[in-house]
């Protein structure tokens, strides 16, 4: 059976490593790539393909919605699920930009 691939983006490291942990419990999910900004992700998505993009939406370089915006515009097959700490219009960013969000507590 084929996993579902993750990209894994969020500015705080320990919160990955946390997710990262959690998605390596489920025999179905890989992570195969984690980046810390917007930016870094572009990068690593020139190199893997994912299934999802577990994307923070308030981080430093390039912001989740931006990195969202450009994939979007790219035609990216990629599902987004923003992760984020405090409601910011979510029907509006899942409307435009992701296919679902998640609130995160630190």
């Amino acid at each position: 059976m084929k996993k579902i691939s993750i990209l894994l983006v969020d500015d705080h490291e320990l919160f990955r490593k946390g997710i990262k942990s959690l998605i390596e419990n489920e025999s179905d999910l890989e992570v195969i790539g984690m980046a810390s900004n917007g930016k870094e992700a572009l990068n690593k998505l020139e190199q893997i393909s994912p299934d999802i993009i577990l994307l923070d939406i308030s981080m430093p370089v390039m912001t989740g919605i931006e990195l969202a915006k450009k994939l979007k515009r790219s035609m990216c097959i990629s599902k987004i699920i923003f992760l984020f700490e405090i409601i910011i219009s979510p029907c509006k960013l899942i409307i435009d930009y992701c296919s679902e969000y998640i609130m995160k507590k630190l």
